[in-house]
C-alpha cells in the first residue's frame, strides 16, 4: 500500500454479518491510525443514519447499500464513498458527481480471481451433478438414481458480461477445448481465441452452459426475463454469480421445475438471503449457495487493504486507487488537495 497520511477526519461505516469480515478489521485498523470511526448496520433506520453521516468525511459500506442524494446532501463534508467490493449498484454515482463527491470501489485482482474459480466451479459442479452424486451417497443403504453426465469439454458455453470476472473466468477456460461465445454491450477486444461475440439472444438459444456475470445496473434489471429464458437452449445449464434481479427468478424456476434447463447454479438471489419458503429450495436439480461462493481469506484480505488505501487516500486528498467517477478528480483533488490549498 502507498504510504500516505491522512488527515485527521471521520470514516462512517456500513456493515453487516455478511460483509463485517472486512468492514470490522477495516475499523480497528482506521482506529490505530488515530481516525475516528462510526459504525451502523446496514439496516439502520433512516434517522440514525442521517444523523451519522452529518460530520462524515468518508462513507465505507457495501456497494448495493442505497446511498441516494438526501444521504449525501446531509452529509455536507462528504468526499466519497467507498464500497467495500466492487459492485456499486446501491451508490446513486451521478447525484456523487454532481456533488463532487469521488465513488470507489475494491476492484482487486484477489476478488476477481476468486469469482472466476468459483463460477467454474458452479459450471462443473452442476455439470456433473454433484448434488445428486451426493444425495446418493446419503440414500438409505442404496445408490440413488443419478441424471446422466456430460464432460464440459467440447461443448458450447456462453459468458453474459465480459468484465474483469468475465476475462479471466475466459483466461481459464481457454485449455478446456469448449466454444466460446460472448454477449456484451460494449465489445472491448481482445478476446481468447476462438471466442465469437454475439448477441445475448444468440448466446441463449446455442450455449450449453451459460454463466451470467454482467454488472446490476438499470439496464440491466431484468435482462433475462420470461421471455429471454424461454430462448435458452432446452436441456442447458444456467449459472449467475453476479446479483438475481438481473434474471426473472419466478420464470427460471418454473423452467428448471419443467426440466427445460437440466440444472441451475445460483450464487445470487433477488431477496437475500434467499428466504426459507423459496420454490427454488425445492428444486432438485438446483445448487443454492448464499452469495459467498467467492469469498475467499484472499479475496478478504485484499479488499480490507483496498479499502484501507481507498479511505486513507481520500482523507489526504488524494485520488483513491480504484473510482468509478474519474471525471471529477481534477475538481476533487483542487477542493481536498493539502498541496493544492496551501
Amino acid at each position: 500500500m502507498m504510504s500516505i497520511t491522512p488527515e485527521k477526519g471521520k470514516v462512517v461505516l456500513i456493515g453487516s454479518d455478511v460483509v463485517d469480515v472486512v468492514a470490522l478489521p477495516v475499523q480497528v485498523e482506521l482506529a490505530k491510525r488515530g481516525i475516528e470511526t462510526g459504525y451502523l448496520n446496514a439496516a439502520a433506520d433512516q434517522g440514525s443514519l442521517l444523523d451519522a453521516l452529518r460530520d462524515a468525511d468518508v462513507l465505507y459500506c457495501p456497494g448495493a447499500f442505497p446511498v441516494t442524494p438526501q444521504h449525501m446532501d446531509a452529509a455536507r463534508n462528504l468526499r466519497a464513498v467507498v464500497s467495500i467490493y466492487t459492485g456499486t449498484e446501491g451508490i446513486d454515482e451521478s447525484a456523487a458527481t454532481a456533488r463532487n463527491i469521488v465513488v470507489a470501489n475494491g476492484q482487486i485482482t484477489e476478488n476477481t480471481d476468486s469469482m472466476a474459480e468459483a463460477a467454474i466451479l458452479m459450471m462443473l459442479a452442476a455439470t456433473y451433478d454433484l448434488a445428486g452424486a451426493e444425495r446418493s451417497m446419503t440414500a438409505a443403504g442404496m445408490r440413488a438414481p443419478r441424471r446422466p453426465v456430460r464432460m464440459l469439454q467440447n461443448r458450447t458455453v456462453g459468458l453474459i458480461g465480459f468484465g474483469a470476472i468475465g476475462r479471466a473466468v475466459a483466461k481459464r477456460l481457454e485449455a478446456w477445448n469448449i466454444d466460446l461465445l460472448i454477449s456484451t454491450p460494449r465489445p472491448q477486444p481482445p478476446y481468447p481465441y476462438g471466442a465469437q461475440v454475439v448477441s445475448l439472444e444468440t448466446l441463449l438459444a446455442t450455449a450449453d452452459v451459460t454463466c451470467l456475470l454482467a454488472p446490476l445496473r438499470p439496464e440491466t434489471q431484468n435482462l433475462l426475463n420470461r421471455e429471454r429464458l424461454a430462448g435458452t437452449k432446452q436441456g442447458s445449464i444456467f449459472v449467475n454469480m453476479s446479483r438475481g434481479q438481473l434474471v426473472d427468478e419466478q420464470a427460471l424456476f418454473e423452467l428448471a421445475r419443467d426440466r427445460h434447463f437440466t440444472a441451475i447454479a445460483l450464487d445470487v438471489f433477488v431477496t437475500e438471503p434467499l428466504p426459507a419458503d423459496s420454490p427454488l429450495r425445492t428444486l432438485p436439480n438446483a445448487i443454492l449457495t448464499p452469495h459467498a461462493l467467492g469469498h475467499t481469506l484472499d479475496s478478504k484480505e485484499g479488499l480490507v487493504t483496498a479499502g484501507l488505501e481507498n479511505i486513507t487516500r481520500a482523507l489526504a486528498g488524494v485520488s483513491p486507487a480504484h473510482v468509478r467517477n474519474p471525471a471529477i478528480l481534477p475538481s476533487w483533488e483542487k477542493r481536498w488537495s493539502k498541496a493544492a490549498n496551501e
